[in-house]
């Protein structure tokens, strides 16, 4: 039942419209998806790691064309971390359930790419002198953009596809520059360095972010049903398990399809019940359709605003001594 849960509940795409749909998400998303998240958290060492897949296609290809007969050319361990990391962007911009805690299947593959790159100047004179890093540029520009509208409150992609182009535009107008060789070089060999310090600011400055906004919420939730509910309760919930580190409530974690989505209620009488759910606009809809007497506006006690993400409410309701579900 978990395997097939997972696998057909959650990460196979139930239709091309949906698997069309996955990709877009994971390559142009604003909330969630693949690359908005690397551009967002890692944007260096996702525009190293691009800057090298494109020069190594590129080789790739010029190769086959000048000796089409020849043997394929010996692979490099380099090559194999590519063919890691490819493997699975595809696979994660492929699948319906893909959050970010999934990245560190790749991130092996992809830091030690973006530590190549850093190695070579040949790759940055060759972005120089070609037209490689209008598609990079802009693609960054387009999620730089993004991102920024995002937080200013302004959805869509209509913007930020604006900004994407004309910079992709711009840059493929202006490439290759009309630099003489020493002058190519000095900027390649500037670049690793400027890299490493624009990488230093970003991780610092995420580093800082989550330092200096860490809450004690979750914590104090726990603290309040301690201190609120009996001692032999039953908490009774997706979320509940994340508020119980510190109590010793019962806990049973309700999930459609994968676990205790029969009758949870009722099993665990007649100790004292709770029902803990997101609620208000991301109320769940399985416990609205099999239990709605119960998660009547009227029943909630308590709600946690702000826990998991700032956006979420946690509503608390208590369960009738008697309670059936809806047939």
């Amino acid at each position: 039942r978990v395997n097939h849960y997972y696998l057909f509940d959650q990460l196979i795409p139930h239709s091309f419209n949906a698997f069309l749909g996955n990709w877009r998400t994971g390559l142009f998303g604003d909330h969630r998806g693949l690359m908005p998240y690397l551009f967002r958290h890692e944007p260096v060492q996702t525009c190293l790691v691009l800057f090298w897949l494109i020069r190594r296609s590129s080789t790739f290809v010029r190769s086959r064309r000048e000796l089409p007969e020849a043997l394929p050319a010996t692979t490099s361990p380099a090559d194999f971390l590519a063919l890691w990391l490819l493997v699975f962007w595809c696979l994660l911009c492929s699948i319906g359930y893909a959050p970010s805690r999934y990245y560190v299947l790749f991130l092996p593959a992809f830091t030690a790419l973006a530590g190549l790159t850093l190695s070579d100047v040949l790759i940055f004179r060759a972005s120089i002198q070609n037209r490689t890093s209008a598609a990079i540029g802009g693609l960054f520009a387009f999620h730089f953009a993004q991102s920024a509208l995002h937080h200013l409150g302004v959805g869509g992609a209509l913007w930020p596809s604006c900004v994407g182009i004309s910079v992709a535009g711009a840059l493929w107008i202006l490439l290759p520059l009309k630099w003489d060789a020493a002058r190519c070089d000095a900027a390649a060999r500037a670049v690793p360095t400027a890299a490493l310090i624009a990488w230093s600011v970003l991780n610092l400055y995420w580093t800082g972010d989550w330092l200096l906004h860490l809450t004690y919420r979750q914590r104090e939730a726990d603290q309040w049903l301690a201190e609120n509910l009996p001692a032999n309760s039953v908490l009774i919930g997706a979320v509940t398990p994340g508020l119980s580190l510190n109590n010793r409530f019962v806990c049973v974690n309700v999930i459609d399809k994968l676990c205790n989505d029969r009758q949870p209620v009722e099993k665990f009488a007649p100790a004292p019940r709770y029902v803990l759910i997101l609620d208000d606009r991301w109320r769940e809809a399985w416990w609205q359709h099999n239990y709605p007497d119960v998660i009547a506006p009227n029943r909630r006690i308590h709600a946690f605003r702000g826990l998991l993400r700032p956006f979420f409410v946690i509503g608390v309701y208590k369960i009738p001594d008697s309670t059936a579900p809806k047939r």
